[in-house]
């Protein structure tokens, strides 16, 4: 009976650790009221979209541009104006229209242990931000989404692969990759609220089978296919605009899901103990 127990805790004390994802910098308690200001600056290259294939050996990959215009800029800010600012009554501040920039927000605010600092090469762009009374600042730009060991998709659009049970049984699979970095900086308690942000997230799409966690991509599946009307590209290596379009449609439905998250994230700390660890992998507490 004592080695059984031994082994069951053992076990139990692996999946905390997996859960937790072997620990993380814990956020501090926040509260924010309507009208408070809220920054954002939404920084998305324009102008092209990518579809990324994953073929059965190396001669099958590829990478190709397609100059088609998704304006997911233009929708991100449209969502934040809806949501954050005419739902959840936030009075939100365009940090473009200051001359903020990307690389002013970039790793702006970072975490080191169980600690989070202010990155020293910004500290001026910090007192600025506090200077203008922001309790908050959300920023949304291009990053990166891993698939398979060490690989990474930088590039919003398509992924697709080849897969198959045999030689003559394969087929393409599609996906779309969120490649975005998302951050809520806390000004006043320097800090960023994402992991709660994604946490919400992943709960608020829980039930819902077209979508996928925030941290995987969202799988083209047959459920999808009919939600989106997808229809098999005529030319797998050539995708016309139409084609392209229902998984436009799908990215766009992921930013409805996180800005809102966002949104319900500012509103309430809704932690029932003030140490509470938040997990780092897609399971959803």
């Amino acid at each position: 009976m004592f080695i059984k127990s031994l082994i069951m805790k053992t076990i139990l004390f692996i999946l905390i650790l997996l859960i937790t994802g072997c620990g993380h910098t814990p956020v501090p308690r926040y509260s924010f009221e309507q009208n408070d200001k809220i920054g954002y600056l939404v920084d998305i290259p324009s102008g092209s979209v990518t579809h990324k294939h994953f073929g059965v050996t190396i001669f099958g990959n590829f990478v190709k541009q397609y100059p088609y215009e998704w304006n997911l800029d233009k929708y991100v800010e449209k969502q934040i104006i809806s949501t954050i600012k005419n739902k959840y009554k936030f009075n939100v501040v365009n940090l473009e229209n200051a001359n903020f920039t990307k690389n002013d927000l970039k790793d702006l605010i970072t975490s080191s242990g169980d600690s989070w600092i202010i990155n020293k090469e910004h500290e001026n762009v910090y007192n600025k931000l506090k200077a203008m009374n922001l309790k908050a600042v959300i920023f949304i730009t291009n990053g990166k989404q891993r698939y398979g060991e060490d690989r990474y998709i930088y590039d919003y659009g398509i992924f697709t692969y080849t897969g198959g049970d045999g030689m003559f049984a394969y087929a393409n699979f599609y996906t779309i990759p969120k490649p975005f970095e998302e951050k809520i900086y806390i000004i006043n308690e320097p800090s960023d609220l994402d992991i709660l942000a994604r946490n919400a997230y992943d709960k608020s799409v829980l039930s819902k089978k077209t979508m996928s966690n925030s941290f995987n991509m969202i799988q083209v599946t047959p459920e999808v296919e009919n939600e989106i009307d997808f229809v098999t590209p005529k030319d797998f290596n050539n995708l016309t605009e139409a084609e392209m379009m229902p998984f436009k449609k799908k990215l766009y439905e992921y930013f409805d899901y996180k800005i809102e998250a966002i949104g319900k994230t500012l509103q309430k700390d809704d932690r029932n103990s003030t140490k509470v660890i938040y997990n780092l992998f897609p399971v959803v507490l």
